[in-house]
């Protein structure tokens, strides 16, 4: 939780650290998931506010995971698109990569996923909000 950044490359570095850090990523998944964001554009932007960075399975997935970033400010992509909450994921498998997608649809459309995390004051109670939801 954060209050700005100063590009969405930040934010998904940000994001895609905390995979990193919990060894759920090699750093060349972060590399790869700005890669895709420069070739394709702001197709992770999936709801106003709210972007999936990800990147493909590769050798640089070493087990599933999901990054969380919120930052107060939004961030803006080159298409005017812009995005507060960043959840970066890996997974090494296909069935898992879609499980992660439709948990996180339902964040988004059952349980105010934006409004909440926009309402956060600090990291626990973002954490919190996974907790209560339990998707």
């Amino acid at each position: 939780l954060i209050d700005k950044v100063s590009d969405w490359e930040e934010a998904i570095r940000i994001s895609g650290g905390v995979l990193e850090k919990e060894k759920c990523v090699k750093n060349g998944y972060i590399t790869e998931m700005i890669e895709l964001v420069k070739k394709y554009g702001s197709y992770i932007v999936i709801d106003d506010g709210i972007a999936l960075p990800h990147a493909g399975i590769s050798r640089n997935v070493l087990k599933l995971g999901v990054g969380v970033l919120v930052v107060k400010k939004p961030v803006l992509f080159s298409d005017k698109k812009s995005a507060n909450i960043f959840i970066s994921f890996a997974s090494n498998e296909n069935k898992s990569h879609l499980t992660i997608l439709n948990d996180l649809f339902d964040l988004i459309t059952k349980y105010d996923l934006k409004g909440e995390l926009l309402q956060a004051k600090d990291k626990h109670e973002v954490i919190d909000y996974f907790i209560k939801t339990k998707v």
